[in-house]
């Protein structure tokens, strides 16, 4: 008898661990309102960092896949470097300026290249967690039995998703997810002064506010309008793109050879239909419907073993491709004009599309970018120099396409970079569709197609800002990634153990050094809440004496927020809010400090404010003479 195969050896237990986490994060995260809210973006974010802690830990792994995440990270903080100002001017000319105003009165001030440091700082953490959760599911996803795991956990998160949205779909007249968080606003129904920009559409108008003999700008923000466990219908479609090809590609695996294909594919064909139906009809996502539409076709396309049927949704899919790059290039890109050459009446519909709030967000970022086009103004800072720009009272969070606001914000050092790990997706991709085996492919290309749906979704909102999509695209980066194993060069002899060691610390210690960051970045959110609620509860009492005073409230928000502040002196939006709460306070009736002390209060924490950010809105101006 011939020798029977050695049973494959069991994953190691931290591996499992970290599987595990990663899994649970893909379910949980999505139905926890995406992950928008402090406490739940928190622990998505402690669950990354330790699987990424336990899979560096439970094997040898390759050095690029331990380092590149620390250089990224790494090369980004250099938007944080004090820089001398002449030296700032030649290399992000647009930050030199807004210091020097921020500045004004300090000789010889240094500023950094980022606008707003904190928001910088916080954005290169998180992008450190995503980076390093590419690779470790990279890695880990090469066994079939983690394999399994990971493509399990995201087709259950799909089917809750896409579940949910039937039993909490939009409420136009309600604005209440899952039946229990209110998106609406108290002074306005359709904007909301208390809630976080995640957990709004994006975007705010800017309210002048008295307070005495002074007012100043508060954020009014377009209120979401809360679709299945997502506060913006826009993200439970792009979260729909991400994680439905896992149920497609299980039912097609596991019906295989049981089911006639007809019926098989006959299913498929229906849940694709019945998901752009819910895009469509119920989430009203124009550029939702259109990714998923793009995310079936690439999916069949990757599938099919019918010749003509290959050949005919792959060309439907590079045609929809195309067209997503024309109109990129004509409305979002350098050549706009050209839309200005064609006929007069062709030229006046196409017109309304540039007045669109998508397009001209996309526009400011495109200004932004020639504004400072080597290092950018900073990550994360898109929405807090989106009113100089647009010389507008109101505020556009993020950029609604990635790609633009990537560009804007990092310039192109990270243009190119952002243009490298592209070109590497991109030749996996291309290997993939050449060297598939039919054996794998069923499984392989649901990965494929929720990142071919999640890249065309992106260019039209800002689905890697929401937490748990950003997250989910992280999982899908790796397993598609995985299906194809890297290019063998020439033969070279492994690292020395040493080296080995040293990039596993490396990364090890900047994921766990990172973790009590993220920690004070969720108790700063919980603050600037309650200071939100705080004086939105003021502005309702000024104006209607039957409501209660505020005096309390904003007393106890003020203490929450100073303890916050004492761990987080450089975010500027806390110190802004601890300001225009202390003028809400002395108008208000005093707790005892006086009126003046108030306001002598209120003047250091927006003067801290200013010397944080070279950016900061919100603060008090006189009131204009009559």
């Amino acid at each position: 008898m011939p020798p029977s195969k050695p049973a494959a050896e069991p994953p190691p237990v931290a591996e499992r661990l970290a599987v595990g986490l990663l899994c649970l994060g893909a379910v949980v995260g999505p139905l926890a309102l995406g992950s928008t809210g402090p406490l739940a973006r928190l622990s998505l974010e402690i669950a990354m960092a330790l699987a990424a802690v336990l899979w560096a830990l439970s094997g040898q792994r390759t050095i690029r896949s331990l380092l590149l995440p620390v250089v990224i990270a790494g090369l980004l903080l250099l938007q944080l470097v004090p820089l001398p100002e002449n030296l700032l001017l030649s290399v992000a000319p647009v930050s030199a300026g807004r210091w020097k105003v921020a500045n004004e009165g300090i000789p010889n001030a240094w500023g950094t290249i980022s606008v707003a440091p904190a928001a910088t700082a916080a954005g290169i953490r998180r992008l450190l967690l995503g980076l390093a959760t590419i690779a470790a599911v990279t890695d880990l996803a090469r066994k079939p039995v983690h394999r399994r795991w990971i493509y399990t956990a995201l087709a259950i998160s799909g089917g809750l998703i896409w579940a949910v949205a039937f039993v909490f779909p939009v409420d136009p007249k309600v604005r209440v997810v899952l039946g229990f968080f209110p998106v609406q606003g108290e002074i306005e129904f359709w904007k909301t002064t208390e809630r976080l920009p995640l957990q709004t559409a994006g975007f705010s108008y800017l309210d002048w506010v008295t307070v005495g003999s002074q007012r100043y700008m508060a954020d009014g923000s377009l209120a979401g309008d809360g679709f299945g466990s997502y506060i913006y219908s826009n993200h439970f479609a792009n979260a729909l793109c991400l994680t439905l090809p896992a149920v497609w590609v299980l039912w097609m695996l596991y019906t295989r050879n049981r089911l006639p294909t007809a019926v098989r594919f006959a299913v498929l064909l229906a849940s694709m239909a019945g998901a752009g139906w819910t895009l469509g009809a119920m989430a009203q996502s124009r550029a939702g419907t259109a990714s998923l539409c793009f995310t079936a076709l690439v999916y069949l396309s990757l599938i099919a073993q019918s010749r003509w049927l290959r050949w005919t949704t792959g060309a439907a899919a590079g045609l929809i491709a195309v067209g997503l790059l024309g109109f990129v290039a004509v409305f979002q890109g350098p050549f706009a004009a050209v839309a200005r050459m064609l006929p007069g009446a062709v030229y006046e519909k196409i017109a309304k599309i540039f007045v669109d709030t998508r397009i001209m967000a996309a526009h400011m970022a495109g200004r932004m970018f020639l504004a400072s086009p080597l290092l950018g103004t900073g990550l994360g800072t898109y929405g807090d120099l989106f009113p100089k720009f647009a010389g507008q009272e109101r505020v556009l969070y993020f950029a609604h396409n990635d790609y633009a606001q990537l560009l804007a914000e990092t310039g192109l050092a990270g243009g190119v970079i952002g243009g490298l790990a592209a070109w590497t997706v991109a030749n996996r991709f291309w290997r993939f569709c050449k060297e598939r085996q039919p054996a794998n492919r069923l499984i392989d290309a649901g990965a494929w197609a929720a990142l071919a749906g999640a890249a065309a979704h992106s260019v039209f909102d800002w689905n890697m800002h929401a937490p748990a999509n950003a997250f989910l695209a992280c999982m899908v980066v790796g397993l598609a990634l995985s299906s194809v194993v890297p290019a063998k060069g020439r033969p070279q002899a492994p690292p020395p153990v040493w080296l080995s060691r040293a990039a596993t610390a490396g990364l090890v210690a900047a994921l766990l050094l990172i973790l009590p960051l993220v920690g004070r970045d969720a108790v700063s959110d919980r603050a600037m809440n309650d200071l939100r609620k705080a004086t939105t509860a003021a502005r309702l009492a000024a104006a209607d004496a039957k409501r209660p005073a505020p005096a309390p409230i904003l007393a106890a928000a003020i203490e929450r927020g100073e303890q916050a502040a004492r761990l987080n002196p450089g975010n500027w939006q806390l110190a802004v809010m601890l300001g225009q709460a202390h003028l809400h306070l002395a108008a208000a009736g005093d707790d005892g400090l006086g009126s003046d002390a108030l306001g002598q209060m209120a003047s250091e924490w927006f003067t801290r404010a200013r010397r944080a950010s070279a950016a900061t809105r919100g603060l008090p101006e006189p009131l204009p003479a009559a």
